[in-house]
């Protein structure tokens, strides 16, 4: 079982705050049988090179590998992104998308060579008055990521149930702290498995597994 969108690499956004609230989230993980984690820090190409982002992201992994318990090492496997697993996550604009939203996609699957996850594709549904553009983006070879969190409102997530099954969407916790942003794969999955079943719990794992071997 995979988290593909999490927060936990300690002090290097607005994640969590330190090794200790760190080593707090990965044990919850692994208590909701988490065996993969993708460590999925914000880059912002406005606020910071890609050479210095990459620094503090080493020094945050490296720090907190210091300190994690050799039990948590031993059951989870730690994925670190684009040059380890060329599975680049990526958030698109909340806002209506346009030609030149398509063209910034297929740039990075193309020229790039990326294997590309929009992340939490329900947050950007509702800006989508023009569902043209929308179609185009998920016309391209890309996959679609849906947040846990998503599945745990009562009245809003019908509209998450239809864009996790038209889309074949992978799930994530986008897990920040241990307070109101919690890693809750699992709640999410007994939801998912109430309403479609288990099979569809596997297919989503059999997908993860395929993208992040």
């Amino acid at each position: 079982m995979i988290d593909f969108h999490t927060h936990i690499l300690p002090g290097i956004d607005d994640g969590s705050r330190n090794s200790e609230e760190s080593i707090q989230m990965l044990n919850l993980e692994q208590e909701q049988g988490i065996t993969k984690i993708v460590f999925t820090p914000h880059f912002y190409a406005n606020r910071n090179s890609v050479e210095r982002f990459l620094k503090r992201r080493e020094a945050s992994y490296e720090r907190l590998l210091s300190k994690v318990p050799e039990e948590l090492v031993k059951d989870i496997q730690f994925c670190r992104g684009a040059e380890e697993t060329g599975v680049m996550m990526l958030e698109m604009p909340f806002c209506q998308w346009d030609d030149q939203v398509v063209r910034d996609v297929q740039t990075l699957i193309n020229k790039q060579k990326l294997t590309v996850i929009i992340v939490h594709i329900e947050r950007y549904y509702p800006y989508q008055k023009k569902k043209e553009f929308w179609e185009r983006v998920f016309e391209l070879p890309v996959y679609a990521q849906v947040n846990a969190e998503s599945f745990l409102h009562f009245r809003t997530r019908r509209k998450e149930f239809m864009l996790f099954e038209a889309y074949n969407a992978l799930l994530g916790t986008d897990c920040h702290n241990m307070t109101n942003r919690i890693p809750n794969m699992q709640q999410a999955r007994e939801v998912i498995q109430k309403k479609l079943g288990t099979d569809r719990l596997r297919r989503v794992d059999e997908l993860g597994e395929m993208i992040l071997p």
